[in-house]
């Protein structure tokens, strides 16, 4: 089951107050897509992981969140231009704010973009996800090399499912080669990477849960 609560939030970069819903319980039965978004019911309160602060415009999963320079870059031109981008609906444009904000974190800002792909996944805008998949890529890319332990071959292997949802087969088989022989690449994982190995050669950039995946590690 899945609540929200409603809760006013005083925001960090006007100091304005404005009403937002909070989630407040969620759960997740299922197998996660490739990129790990969460099988329902959480996959479905996105609305509820950013806030937009009607008065400034600040996107941030909450408005109390003080990033350095964040009330001047709200007023700045590339910020404004992500947020009056009519091509993405609202949510995505929002979670584009953020990652970019968050530029000089390429984890989070990654995460951000990937977020907004999701929201354009579920709109049916595919060529708009991809576009959110190629800058997701850019800033997860810059975690390379990744580690040859179990959270560097995991973020290893989200950046390659996000290569090729954005249609970048090349660059998605070269991260994807570069993985497999890690000692950390085992399991699970080994079984999501050699899959999409197999997606890539068919250059298929649709949507999958690692259930789909086959030959997967017994429990």
């Amino acid at each position: 089951m899945t609540t929200y609560f409603s809760q006013n939030v005083t925001c960090a970069a006007c100091n304005q107050v404005s009403n937002h819903q909070v989630l407040g319980s969620t759960n997740s039965f299922g197998s996660p897509d490739l990129d790990l978004r969460p099988a329902p019911m959480q996959r479905d309160t996105m609305d509820a992981w950013v806030q937009h602060c009607p008065h400034c415009g600040y996107c941030a999963p909450t408005l109390e969140e003080k990033m350095p320079g964040a009330a001047d870059a709200v007023k700045e031109k590339p910020y404004l231009a992500i947020l009056g981008d009519q091509r993405f609906p609202d949510l995505a444009r929002h979670f584009l704010a953020y990652g970019h904000l968050k530029a000089a974190d390429p984890l989070t800002s990654g995460w951000a973009r990937l977020r907004a792909a999701w929201v354009c996944d579920d709109a049916g805008m595919a060529d708009l996800a991809a576009e959110c998949r190629s800058r997701a890529a850019e800033c997860l890319a810059r975690l390379q090399p990744f580690a040859d332990n179990q959270e560097g071959v995991t973020r290893g292997a989200v950046l390659v499912d996000v290569l090729r949802r954005a249609r970048q087969f090349e660059r998605a088989a070269e991260v994807c080669d570069a993985l497999l022989p890690f000692q950390s690449a085992s399991g699970v994982v080994r079984s999501v990477l050699l899959h999409q190995k197999q997606l890539i050669a068919r250059q298929d950039s649709a949507g999958y849960r690692i259930a789909d995946c086959p030959n997967l590690p017994a429990e």
